[in-house]
C-alpha cells in the first residue's frame, strides 16, 4: 500500500535525467502535429495527446 497521497496518485518523484529525455522529449512525429498549432492550444495538444 503506497504511503503517502503522491504516491497513491501515481506522481514519480524520483526521475533519472534519461528518463526524462525519454518521456518530455518531443520527437518529429510529435512537432509535425503541432506545425498547426498556436499558443496555447500547443502545449494542451502535448499534454493530451497519446
Amino acid at each position: 500500500m503506497p504511503s503517502t497521497a503522491k504516491e497513491e496518485r501515481g506522481v514519480r518523484q524520483d526521475w533519472e535525467p534519461e528518463d526524462l529525455i525519454e518521456v518530455w522529449t518531443l520527437l518529429e512525429d510529435d512537432m509535425a502535429k503541432l506545425r498547426n498549432k498556436s499558443g496555447a492550444n500547443r502545449l494542451g495538444f502535448v499534454i493530451w495527446s497519446p
